[in-house]
């Protein structure tokens, strides 16, 4: 009970954060058709539900992006330079949302076998560039850590070159050498954290990752010009790995396991030390120390923070109010609930 708290009647700043959060939402839902009409149609937790099922890829994105992937791996895999393929990323980790915007794999060469003085990205680039027609890209890009295929519609493939290394791979950086990353661990990490949870637990990183990417307060340019998420995506995967698993299966359903995520998230986030899995991987916090990410970790807790609220209010109106439930996952959530 303690969890989820009656909706205050005197309200703190932090509290004030979400009650702004509910009142933008109805003032610019002001016409007869809006999401709180569904609430006639869809109980709370039937809503919720439908909302973790569309932040899966539909069956035809995951189909394009199989096939893009596996025709790439499939050529270069005849070369004499390259030893084995595999997937990595979300796509690999099965943490993809809707849509499936790009495929990573690493490509491993045996650096041996690459003609003299080759630059292995150059080689791929190359060999790409003369079986665009085959595979059907329109550009190629020379991209941070990896040369990427791109159509004007669906799902890119980003080939990553890399190269063994103590457990894991190294892979280059742009212009800065070669970085570590343990794609095996990460993955293992994923499963094994939902395993733990009774696989109740990458459905709701997938619709965190959409609020994250779509529904977070609008999106921030950074000194580069690019738009930029609060958090980034894997950094909001990996914080997620270690919920309390006692408190979130002691839930009785996904949306009171929210609520113990967001609260383990708006702490997690004050992390400095988090990493990805493997040894001597660089800390997330670096993104937000960089001076190029726009927001503050103090302003991602909050909005968290204010999730949090919404989320707690959403479970105890459940039953009581189920029109003031709908508006607070509303104002959290907006469009994608």
């Amino acid at each position: 009970e303690s969890q989820f708290p009656d909706p205050p009647s005197t309200a703190t700043p932090f509290q004030q954060g979400r009650h702004r959060l509910t009142a933008n939402f109805l003032e610019s839902n002001t016409t007869t058709t809006t999401p709180m009409a569904a609430a006639d149609e869809l109980s709370i937790r039937e809503r919720f539900q439908k909302a973790i099922l569309m932040s899966n890829p539909s069956k035809n994105n995951a189909k394009l992006a199989a096939k893009r992937h596996t025709k790439v791996r499939e050529l270069l895999s005849k070369e004499p330079w390259v030893e084995s393929s595999f997937l990595t990323g979300s796509y690999a980790r099965s943490t993809a949302t809707r849509p499936i915007n790009d495929v990573d794999f690493i490509l491993v060469v045996h650096s041996r076998k690459l003609p003299v003085a080759a630059d292995p990205r150059e080689c791929v680039r190359q060999f790409l560039s003369q079986h665009k027609q085959r595979i059907g890209f329109n550009r190629i890009r020379d991209q941070d850590h990896s040369v990427g295929l791109h159509w004007d519609r669906g799902p890119c493939i980003d080939v990553v070159l890399g190269r063994k290394n103590d457990g894991g791979y190294q892979i280059p950086k742009k212009d800065s050498g070669w970085i570590a990353t343990y794609p095996q661990q990460a993955k293992d990490t994923a499963t094994r954290a939902n395993e733990e949870c009774k696989r109740n637990l990458i459905p709701l990183v997938k619709l965190l990752k959409r609020w994250n990417a779509e529904a977070a307060p609008k999106k921030r340019r950074a000194k580069d010009g690019e738009m930029k998420k609060p958090l980034k995506s894997y950094h909001l995967e990996v914080m997620c790995y270690d919920v309390n698993r006692d408190e979130f299966n002691g839930q009785p359903h996904q949306l009171a396991r929210l609520v113990v995520l967001l609260q383990h998230l708006a702490t997690k986030v004050t992390d400095q030390y988090l990493s990805a899995p493997g040894p001597g991987v660089t800390p997330f916090h670096t993104y937000f120390e960089s001076g190029d990410h726009p927001w503050t970790v103090k302003e991602v807790k909050k909005i968290l923070e204010q999730g949090l609220s919404c989320c707690s209010s959403a479970v105890k109106l459940e039953t009581s109010s189920p029109e003031r439930a709908h508006q607070e996952l509303c104002a959290f959530f907006h469009d994608i609930y």
